[in-house]
């Protein structure tokens, strides 16, 4: 994301860079993956990118990992529960989206994709999260679309985790740069409706990559 935004009142909002974000929750990062490392010690590099939304008091308020190759889902769970305890100024809400990368047991901030986009729908735990995501995405799609053609943003990555009982317990939607909380508001209420199998291991996660058309 990029830095502080202003507000219709002039203030700046607490929305942090991928780089002070990262700051914040490296160690504890890096930690995770040595973790990791112990139980399965043939896991090598990884990436990761985790979606998470902050509410207007600094609250995290969820955290959904993906775009995920070479960790093991106990570092992704271990890096996204740290992710969600962490908190900020309060201000507004805001959401964000941090990629990062394992390579030889260091961790880093990873790059923004700048190829063709691809609409990979990922899943965790969801026998049935493709056709349950199709019959969302013309709504989502129409959520996305208020997103300023110039602002260089291209996908909003909608995201959420599901409990139990098949129903989403939170939602969040985010990309490289600010989503408008008229997109996100409408992102998660779409999502929230959502219905889906009972999750194989109790829980599930689901991520969905909406083209903002138009966008180049």
């Amino acid at each position: 994301p990029s830095g502080g935004e202003a507000a219709p009142d002039g203030s700046t909002s607490p929305q942090l860079t991928d780089e002070q974000i990262l700051a914040r929750v490296h160690a504890d990062l890096v930690a995770c993956y040595q973790q990791g490392k112990k139980t399965t010690p043939t896991m090598g590099d990884g990436k990761l990118t985790l979606l998470a939304s902050v509410d207007a008091g600094g609250r995290t308020t969820c955290v959904v990992p993906t775009d995920d190759t070479g960790l093991t889902q106990e570092v992704e769970d271990c890096m996204s529960a740290r992710l969600a305890r962490e908190t900020y100024a309060p201000g507004r809400s805001w959401a964000f989206e941090l990629p990062v990368i394992v390579r030889a047991g260091a961790l880093a901030l990873g790059k923004e994709a700048t190829g063709p986009v691809i609409d990979d729908i990922s899943e965790h735990g969801l026998p049935d999260a493709g056709k349950v995501v199709q019959s969302l995405l013309p709504k989502l799609s129409e959520c996305v679309q208020p997103v300023d053609k110039s602002s260089g943003l291209r996908i909003i990555h909608i995201g959420a985790r599901v409990g139990s009982d098949g129903r989403v317990s939170c939602a969040v939607a985010a990309s490289s740069g600010p989503v408008p909380e008229e997109v996100r508001t409408c992102s998660r209420s779409t999502l929230e409706t959502a219905r889906f199998g009972a999750p194989k291991s109790g829980a599930g996660l689901v991520s969905i990559p909406v083209q903002i058309l138009g966008a180049r």
